[in-house]
């Protein structure tokens, strides 16, 4: 099955490699992209960043070019690009999802987070420092965020400042939520309504990990995908279209 790898604010393509790395055989095909305020990429002068559009047509072209219904894998505010992907044009393309540390329909991050947006927006050292604290729990996934951060263009971290918040949707496709217990940046209360998204909706909570699950525990959360594809038959039969 044809995955697509959607980054969040502060972490670029590469950001997936330790994810990848241990997946197994047989190996996804992967396209790992970074949507516009999301990653290394700014929002053009010519955009709206208040639109969520542009990230809407990103998606469907990069659902567009797959052969087949694919599985999206969405981190943090890649995940509200997905939301807002669903709201716009509901499942069709897709054979299921799977959200690390982020929440449809959440409207604001946590306070520690929130406290920290100014100093990151503006590229302040310190602002970094307490942001990689934040995102990771781990020496290695920390280095990596510190390295994701140091890479990142002023006018992508400006272009953050306006993003569109994640609309609420309902999701008809198997959904696998998985979560760090210490995440730091979203907020319990909403997460307590991720079971609302579906009928079809699973959740995990990782001990140990952070906001970037995916890079404090990705032999976990490599794991935990693998099962849930098995157990749900989207690693045997392809998938029926979706509505």
């Amino acid at each position: 099955m044809e995955m697509i790898l959607v980054s969040g604010y502060g972490l670029t393509a590469a950001s997936w490699g330790p994810l990848l790395a241990i997946w197994g055989e047989p190996a996804p095909t992967a396209a790992a992209v970074e949507l516009p305020g999301h990653g290394s990429r700014a929002i053009p002068e010519s955009e709206d960043p208040a639109d969520p559009r542009m990230w809407v047509d990103g998606l469907e072209r990069a659902i567009g070019d797959a052969a087949e219904p694919v599985l999206v894998i969405a981190f943090s505010m890649g995940v509200a690009a997905l939301a807002h992907r669903l709201a716009a044009s509901g499942t069709r393309g897709l054979a299921g999802c799977v959200l690390l540390g982020g929440v449809p329909g959440q409207e604001e991050f946590s306070r520690e987070y929130q406290s920290l947006a100014a100093g990151i927006l503006t590229g302040r050292a310190d602002a970094d420092a307490s942001l990689v604290e934040l995102y990771a729990t781990s020496p290695t996934a920390r280095s990596l965020v510190a390295a994701d951060l140091a890479r990142l263009a002023l006018p992508a971290r400006r272009a953050a400042a306006d993003l569109p918040v994640s609309p609420s949707v309902s999701i008809s496709v198997p959904t696998l939520v998985i979560y760090g217990a210490d995440d730091a940046v979203t907020r319990p209360p909403d997460r307590q309504r991720l079971t609302s998204l579906g009928a079809d909706v699973e959740l995990a909570m990782v001990s140990g990990a952070g906001h970037a699950v995916h890079l404090d525990a990705p032999d976990t959360v490599a794991k935990t995908i693998q099962r849930w594809l098995s157990s749900s038959g989207l690693d045997r039969t392809p998938p029926p279209p979706a509505e």
